[in-house]
Order: structure tokens, then sequence, then C-alpha cells
């Protein structure tokens, strides 16, 4: 259980009967988040959740790969007793419980959205996961982008977002699990204006960090990055980018809780499944190739009104999210 030798969820009241709202913010770094004292100000909805609530900010993952990292935070469990070791090739075991199929069985509602983790098992014990209508009306948009160069660009972002908050009209009344995964922060580091351009408005430079080709392949762009120094720090704007227009939409999801007076019925936690390196170690946009703190190390935010307003520099892991929701809400493990 998270934290629990150093007394932070020692004698806390139970909070049975909350809902619950996971939100997996993919490839975001902890140390470029502003709560984290970040030089930019790239997220002042999630830093207002931290400040509000318990604010882990050295929480490791298991694995810097999405689908491994995504199963621990789910079943508590790593890699090796999961099942899902790699992208693609391995799924869960499904002898393995996981944080929907317990809730559900304590008479929530599970709802989750995590487009890349279609077919690894993950759907069991969610009563919706990934609804086909999402994916449909989201790939008509994009193929008419591409064919009529249509002027409204799909954004997964935006459409995750008003998906989270249907489901939470949809569910009112009821007790709720939603899990809702954000790739907005992940490579290619694309978010649209104004954030693409909030934090190097100068900028005047070669664009070509995110324009991988038979010309600049992403391998080279990985481990053999021979672009201008200003053109990475660009990236890394951009990536920054990313997490303020993320940031806004988490902002979106907390403001209709407030509004429909939700905030205090609901678990909220925020993570993330794996960092992002730029260049610490001349590996630029990218991870799961390597073990160093800026894949590893991840933000992790649990609020609830009755928690304490902590920040704990201590080391936490992924793997302790599942039984600390457990532990709040009165149910066995086992």
């Amino acid at each position: 259980m998270i934290y629990a030798n150093n007394n932070y969820l020692n004698n806390l009241p139970l909070i049975s009967s909350m809902n619950i709202i996971l939100l997996v913010l993919d490839a975001l770094r902890s140390d470029h988040l502003s709560a984290s004292g970040y030089r930019r100000q790239t997220s002042p909805n999630i830093d207002s959740l931290a400040k509000n609530g318990a604010f882990f900010k050295n929480s490791v993952t298991p694995i810097p790969r999405t689908s491994p990292a995504v199963a621990s935070i789910l079943t508590g469990l790593y890699p090796h007793s999961h099942g899902i070791r790699f992208l693609y090739t391995t799924k869960l075991n499904q002898n393995v419980s996981t944080m929907q199929e317990i809730l559900k069985a304590h008479g929530y509602t599970t709802v989750g959205h995590a487009i890349e983790l279609q077919d690894t098992g993950l759907e069991k014990g969610f009563d919706v996961f990934n609804p086909i209508s999402w994916r449909l009306i989201n790939k008509i948009k994009r193929s008419m982008k591409k064919t009529l160069m249509w002027e409204h660009k799909a954004d997964p972002v935006d459409m995750l977002t008003n998906f989270g908050i249907k489901q939470i009209d949809r569910l009112k009344g009821k007790k709720f699990f939603l899990y809702l995964h954000y790739m907005g922060i992940h490579w290619p580091y694309d978010p649209p204006h104004p954030y693409n351009e909030m934090f190097d408005k100068g900028y005047k430079g070669e664009h070509s960090f995110n324009k991988a080709d038979d010309r600049l392949k992403r391998g080279d762009l990985i481990f053999n990055n021979r672009l201008q120094k200003e053109e990475n720090e660009h990236a890394v704007a951009h990536y920054d980018g990313c997490i303020r227009y993320v940031d806004f939409h988490v902002g979106r999801l907390i403001s209709h809780l407030e509004k429909n007076g939700l905030m205090k019925d609901t678990l909220i936690i925020l993570t993330s499944d794996h960092g992002e390196g730029f260049g610490e170690h001349n590996i630029y946009f990218e991870h799961g190739e390597y073990l160093y703190d800026e894949t590893l190390i991840v933000p992790l935010i649990i609020h609830h009104p009755k928690l304490p307003h902590k920040i704990i520099e201590s080391q936490v892991q992924l793997t302790d999210i599942m039984p600390t929701v457990m532990e709040l809400l009165g149910i066995p493990l086992l």
C-alpha cells in the first residue's frame, strides 16, 4: 500500500461508495509539471489537484512501456506476474484479477477508454471498453481530413474528454469507475494552436523533429540525433505544449465534476505509464529501451476531500495504486 510505512494512509477514514476516476496521461514526466518546480507553467489544473490532494513526486513505473505499465496499475502486479511483458505480442493472464473486475463485483459500473490497449486482455472487468462507436467516428473524421483536406482536425484528446463527460452524466447517481487514457503528450508532440507555440513563440528554425520519413528515420532521431540544439529545444517546447493542452482537458473534467456536485464523491487518481527522454543519455523523444529516471519517474496524484493534502518525496510504485484504492474503499483483495 502506498506510503503506509510512513503513516500517510494510516488511520484514514474509509471512503467507500465513492466514484473513482483514473486518468493516465501517457508519456508524462513528473519533472515537467509546474507542480514539481518545472520552469514552465505546463499544468495549472493538474497543479490544483496536486495542491489539494496527495502528490507523490517520485512514483516509479515497473517498465517504461504502455501496456505492461497500465496492466501493473490495474492489477498491482509486475509484468512477469500479470503476463503483459511486451507491446502487441503478450496479453493479460486471465487468471489475474483486475481493479475494474473487483470493483464491478462490488457494485461499480466500470468504463474504460484506452485505444492503445485494444486487444491486450485488459478489457476484462469493464462494462464498456473502447466502444466501437467512438472508434468509427474518430476513423471517419481522420479519413475525411486525409482525403478531403477537411479543415476540422480530428482531436482524440477533445473527443476522449467529451466521452468522459458523457459517461459521468450517464452514470450520475451510480457508483462508477472511469478510466481515461490520454495519448496527447506522446510523440510526435503535436498539440493544436496555440499550444504548439506557447513556450517558444519566437522560434524561427527548422521543424523536422517529428517528421520522420525516408529522409530522416525515426531511429536516427532517437539514437543518432543530429538536429541542432535549438530544434531539440523546440521539440521539448512542443512536448510541454502538449502537457498544457492535456491539462486544459483535465480541467474540463474537474470543472464538470464540480458543476455537478460530484467532486466530494469522487476519488481521482492521475498518473502516467512512463516518462520520455530528451537527450539526457543521448536518447531523444523515446522511452522503453532503457531504464533511466527520465522514463521511469512519473507523477502520481490521489485526490479526495477526505485525504490529507501533502507532497511526498519518497519513492512509491505504480503497482501500489490498485491495493491502495481497495484499502481506501475497504474492499478486500481476496
